[in-house]
């Protein structure tokens, strides 16, 4: 799936009104991901089959034994495993036939500008790349929900998430029509803090 069809397809079943507002409550942010992905699969339920913690598969010429992939923190690359020891999506839906692996994580915006958490945040696009590359028939979807504002300073950190090499389409979920899904870079600046959903495609 592509990445601006399934940021579409968000917009039109789920309302990011009571999100936001849980967002916006600091102390909740331990449950955001939880949370979020739960509203998630609810929503999507109507526009596709969908499996929670599906396991990564590996390419189908590989033994039965080890037809699961795994990558672990530290790894250059994936490996094949068994089925109990694969890295699992948060959900996966299968849609006309093909299938579609999807994470969620969660995030501040101004956590997001410390190197930090910026660098966990490309650890796991780094893991869903390796993972792709271990399997280049996987179809991997990130979602990161970025709560918060941006201004031109901030984005000027961020360079890394959307460039000529790394394409990044974000929601805005404080705007509506053709305008509120666009690459990342073009955010739009301050006005309230909300949701903003970035999504990265595995390549």
């Amino acid at each position: 799936m592509q990445t601006q069809t399934f940021l579409q397809l968000i917009q039109q079943h789920y309302q990011f009104n009571r999100a936001n507002k849980i967002f916006a409550k600091p102390e909740l942010k331990y449950c955001w991901k939880h949370w979020l992905s739960t509203e998630l699969i609810i929503s999507l339920d109507n526009i596709g089959e969908i499996e929670i913690n599906a396991p990564y598969i590996a390419p189908e010429n590989n033994d039965e034994d080890n037809a699961f992939l795994s990558f672990k923190t530290g790894d250059k690359k994936a490996t094949t495993v068994e089925k109990r020891q694969a890295s699992k999506c948060d959900f996966l839906i299968t849609r006309d036939n093909k299938l579609s692996y999807v994470e969620v994580r969660c995030v501040q915006s101004e956590q997001l500008l410390q190197a930090r958490e910026l660098k966990k945040f490309t650890a796991d696009i780094e893991r869903v790349n390796a993972l792709k590359e271990a399997n280049p028939a996987l179809n991997i979807l990130t979602l990161f929900a970025i709560y918060g504002q941006f201004q031109n300073k901030d984005m000027q950190k961020l360079t890394s998430l959307d460039n000529s090499e790394n394409t990044g389409y974000v929601l805005d979920t404080d705007m509506t029509g053709s305008g509120s899904i666009a690459r990342f870079s073009q955010v739009r600046r301050d006005g309230s803090p909300r949701i903003m959903l970035f999504a990265h495609t595995a390549r």
